[in-house]
């Protein structure tokens, strides 16, 4: 920027004596805008970017107008002949200066731009914004210095010189109704919206509450109405990215709403543009036309307990969450499900328990075995709700006409873990008996043996120890608590539930428990310090 002085001369040729001062500043090359296309209602928030933009806000203290910076900040809309200005605003650095590369513009209501033409189809006008409210950039020059229209070359990729930044208008999109009605809240399954006029759009996403998915494609959409022609022509997509079958129909991914906490509902909507202003986002509507915020359920998992168990299987964990009764009000669980590490185990009332139940408000699952047979696994365990839908079956990408099954879509929570381990081996108690008044401390020897803070050692069907510590990976120690007089067999727990394999051949670790002898005489009474006297107590 070259700033100078600018005088004034009523006759040519006496200039006043006051000066003020007038900057040149270079071309603002203009980079891109996003989003590039929004709903003819208006109201998106546009941001042009540009190498070199002067700062309106220079002299607004002598102008007392810093608020609005001299309103010098305008964007043109224009189709052809018909032009729409909106007021437009420098993007404010941490620092309260303006960003030199960055300026917003909100677009206008599409009516005036549209002119009498009647479709469903978007169609596309060019901006250029201007910085003193006087030259709009970028401009052409071979149209006498004007900004470029919508019928000059577009813009695409890197190439920013010597064309127009297109902007595309859309009709709203109106999605009726969702299916699934509910959905782990951690997301990564799939739903169904089914609506009207939906694009297929790079930047198509589905939000939850204020959460949005990643965009559809990065690259190779056709912009309009329909379908891709082949698989792979979309290209970038994620898993929870969402999928166009049709202008009617988005299988949309489910993301998580983990940053709302652990909220049981939320509301649904389509994009085409990525954005959060008013009319970006189109969203399923209640029986008053207000957006639904329970379009679907969400449900958590929060504990489980035990959270461990053999590689055999057969572990009975209870479930704790928030909204685990969505789809079945009383604790039905006909469609309740659980996983471990992929294997999903289903109801079946035939069996004594039922391996998935409903039982005080709490889910309860008996793991199945173990991919694994020996060591440690620590696998992910999930709870769904909705039955034969918890895993996504359908396709995976536009154009594709075979539906599949999709194991890593479902609805199962996450991301709790459950700890497969194999089942401990005793080798020895040390001693092997105590008084039954308990406080024994016994070293109990073996493998397998790890951290647990449920670990517990058993004496027979009726005694628990009332501590018990890890000292090696081979070694616990366990504190007996008391009891009745007798011979026990003693187990050790890293669960609650699962016990160890006995000691040896025969498979028990005995443990007798006895009454505390009393003492009632000792003969001598008495001896040298240099010990070695044989002394006999009577009992």
């Amino acid at each position: 920027m070259v700033p100078l002085h600018l005088e004034v001369a009523l006759n040519g040729q006496d200039f006043t004596d006051s000066q003020v001062e007038f900057s040149y500043y270079q071309e603002p090359r203009i980079q891109r805008i996003y989003p590039t296309l929004g709903s003819i209602l208006g109201g998106t928030t546009v941001t042009v970017e540009a190498l070199g933009f002067h700062d309106p806000c220079i002299g607004c203290e002598e102008r007392q107008d810093c608020d609005t910076c001299g309103l010098l900040v305008r964007c043109k809309f224009q189709a052809f002949t018909r032009i729409e200005y909106t007021q437009g605003a420098c993007i404010k650095t941490s620092s309260g200066a303006c960003d030199r590369t960055r300026i917003k513009c909100v677009s206008p209501n599409s009516s005036i731009l549209r002119g009498n033409v009647v479709s469903l189809y978007p169609f596309y006008l060019a901006i250029s914004v201007t910085v003193n409210n006087q030259q709009y950039f970028p401009i052409n020059l071979a149209a006498d210095n004007e900004p470029y229209n919508v019928y000059d070359f577009q813009c695409t990729e890197s190439r920013t010189i010597g064309c127009a930044f297109f902007y595309k208008f859309y009709e709203l999109p109106i999605p009726f109704s969702v299916y699934l009605t509910a959905i782990g809240g951690n997301g990564g399954g799939f739903l169904t919206v089914t609506g009207a006029k939906f694009l297929n759009e790079n930047e198509l996403r589905c939000q939850y509450g204020t959460v949005l998915t990643p965009q559809a494609c990065t690259s190779g959409v056709t912009g309009d109405l329909m379908q891709v022609r082949t698989p792979g022509q979309c290209e970038g997509a994620q898993l929870e990215s969402p999928i166009l079958i049709s202008p009617s129909t988005v299988i949309c991914g489910t993301s998580s709403l983990t940053s709302f906490g652990l909220v049981t509902q939320t509301s649904v909507g389509i994009s085409f543009n990525g954005g959060f202003d008013e009319f970006d986002t189109s969203w399923i509507l209640d029986g008053a036309s207000v957006k639904k915020v329970d379009a679907v359920q969400a449900y958590w998992v929060t504990k489980i307990e035990p959270s461990l168990g053999f590689m055999a299987g057969g572990t009975r964990v209870s479930v704790t969450g928030v909204n685990l009764e969505a789809m079945s009000i009383g604790g039905d669980n006909t469609n309740m499900q659980c996983q471990f590490d992929g294997r999903i185990v289903v109801p079946d009332p035939q069996q004594t328990p039922d391996p998935v139940d409903f039982l005080g408000g709490k889910i309860e699952c008996t793991s199945p075995p173990s991919t694994g047979t020996t060591g440690k696994k620590n696998v992910i365990f999930g709870i769904c709700l909705i039955g034969d839908e918890c895993v996504y079956t359908g396709m995976v990408h536009q154009a594709e006409t075979v539906q599949v099954l999709v194991p890593e879509a479902n609805h199962f929570t996450k991301p709790i873990n459950f700890f497969y381990y194999q089942a401990p081996v005793l080798t020895s108690l040390t001693p092997s008996l105590g008084p039954l008044s308990g406080s024994t401390f016994i070293t109990v020897k073996g493998i397998g043996f790890f951290s647990s803070p449920v670990l517990a050692c058993k004496f027979s069907l009726a005694y628990y120890s009332i501590a018990s510590t890890l000292v090696f990976s081979t070694e616990y120690v366990c504190k007996s608590p008391p009891m009745q007089a007798g011979w026990y067999h003693v187990d050790l727990s890293l669960n609650g539930q699962q016990f160890s394999a006995g000691c040896g051949t025969t498979g028990r670790c005995p443990f007798h428990a006895y009454f505390e002898p009393e003492i009632t005489q000792v003969v001598p009474q008495a001896g040298i310090n240099t010990g070695e006297w044989l002394v006999i107590l009577t009992v």
